[in-house]
């Protein structure tokens, strides 16, 4: 049986994930939660029935101040490494899942070295490699081209947390499709 690092995911699925997860997004935000765990594996898909988002394991609310050091390495947001995390990670997370959706990079838990999250700020390797993961992300961002599942894609990529895209935003003005 071959192994698949690339999805054999169709642009059309592509776009029906990204608007049920960012439906998932806005509606976990407006109850004040945070997923903490984003990622291929923790959304079903079906495409008569959707993308539906599973495993609230770590999820958490935006109201505790107390960072979550669960998840999976190779999704989690920038901001970590300046020990803050909050619903613009999951939306970050989104945008990394999207990027092996468009076939821009392979599946990471199959291509690249697991590290342990919780310990990035104490652990030099750790931090390094989150560094590492972070610059590569950002190179594959800007390799993306500009159809609006790409667009879509570069703004929840976006480094900085304060200019993401907000999933909220996006419903409300009727912008996903």
């Amino acid at each position: 049986m071959p192994s698949y690092t690339y999805t054999r995911c169709e642009r059309g699925d592509a776009r029906r994930v990204l608007d049920d997860m960012m439906a998932a997004l806005a509606h976990i935000k407006s109850r004040s939660i945070i997923h903490n765990d984003i990622k291929p594996s923790n959304i079903l898909y079906d495409p008569i029935k959707g993308a539906i988002l599973i495993d609230f394991g770590l999820a958490a609310s935006s109201s505790n101040r107390k960072l979550c050091t669960g998840g999976t390495p190779w999704y989690v947001a920038p901001e970590y490494l300046s020990q803050r995390r909050g619903p613009e990670s999951d939306e970050y997370a989104l945008g990394v899942v999207m990027l092996y959706l468009l076939k821009a990079t392979p599946l990471s838990d199959t291509t690249e070295q697991q590290w342990d999250i919780s310990s990035v700020s104490q652990n030099p390797d750790a931090f390094s490699h989150m560094r590492t993961r972070t610059e590569k992300i950002a190179r594959k961002r800007e390799g993306l081209g500009s159809t609006s599942i790409e667009e879509t894609t570069k703004h929840l990529l976006q480094p900085d947390p304060a200019k993401r895209l907000s999933v909220v935003s996006v419903i409300t003005s009727g912008q996903t499709h």
